[in-house]
Parts: structure tokens; sequence; C-alpha cells
């Protein structure tokens, strides 16, 4: 019970390495179908068969700590959601999308106010990595004539750079 108290005390981990338990293979000197998994309590050596209460793989770390961060409306389409971004439609009187603009504005200052184009470019992989289908997002580069990428390389800045 201690054990289990000590688990429901710990933060959660928000990377692989902080994580209390990690999962090992057992050794088969070259033959891996015989190997077997088990846990390994870094603090206390102790291992065990079965998944401890609370362990979190490496993909449900990684898709716990990125869905935390996202920004928008999942259930949105995902030109709603590109729209939303900046990334995809033109506001009246630009010949632009809104990142476009903003990165621009970004290279004449010599400064992202705020990480605004590191934020937005998180934000459209999050977007890319957890909503819509692959065949929705091969639907939008195509249809808009690969606009979208186009608009993604014009934000990324002038050889890769962001200002500082």
């Amino acid at each position: 019970e201690a054990s289990q108290a000590s688990v429901a005390s710990r933060p959660r981990p928000q990377t692989p390495s902080q994580r209390l338990w990690v999962k090992q293979k057992t050794e088969t000197f070259g033959a891996d179908k015989y190997a077997e998994f088990y846990y390994f309590n870094r603090e206390t050596g102790e291992t065990q068969w079965q998944r401890p209460d609370g362990y979190e793989s490496d993909d449900e770390i990684i898709r716990r700590v990125e869905t935390n961060e996202i920004a928008f409306d999942q259930d949105q389409t995902v030109v709603g959601l590109l729209t939303e971004l900046g990334a995809l439609g033109v506001a009246e009187g630009r010949s632009v999308p809104d990142m476009v603009v903003e990165r621009e504005e970004m290279h004449e200052t010599g400064e992202d106010k705020g990480a605004s184009c590191e934020k937005r470019l998180r934000q459209i992989f999050l977007a890319a990595k957890y909503c819509g289908s692959q065949e929705e997002w091969e639907d939008i580069v195509q249809a808009n004539q690969y606009e979208l990428v186009h608009n993604i390389y014009l934000h990324l800045g002038k050889n890769g750079q962001t200002p500082t």
C-alpha cells in the first residue's frame, strides 16, 4: 500500500525519462520471440511482471502532454482549424494568410514577440497529428494547390532562421 500511495502522490511525468517505472525486456540471447517484458522501479529496485498502477508508456506520456498543449477546438473541420490558425484563407485587405504577414513583420522587427511563430507552428503540427484524417489533410493540400505547404514554408522564414 505504501508503494501505491507513493505513486499517487508523485506528479505525472512530462517526459519518459521522468517515469518511476521502466518497462524492460528479458534477455533472450538472440531469440527475441521468447522475450518477455517486466517493469523495474527506479527508486526501489523492485521488479514485477504486471503493468504497475499509473504506468504510462512513452507514447501515452507524449500523447497526454501534447493533447494538453492543444489550444483549438478539436471537433471543428480541418479547414476551419487551419483558417483559425491563420494558415489558410486571407483576411480582408490582405493578399496572404495571417501567418505569412506575421512572419514578414517578425523579419522586419527582428523579433518573435511572445514566440507566436513557434506557437502557431506547434499548433499546426498538433492539428496534423490529432485532428482529421490523412485523406482530409491530403485533400486540403492538393485542393489549394499546395498553398498550405507554401504558407508553412514562408512562415518558417528566411533560411529557416527565427528572429530572437
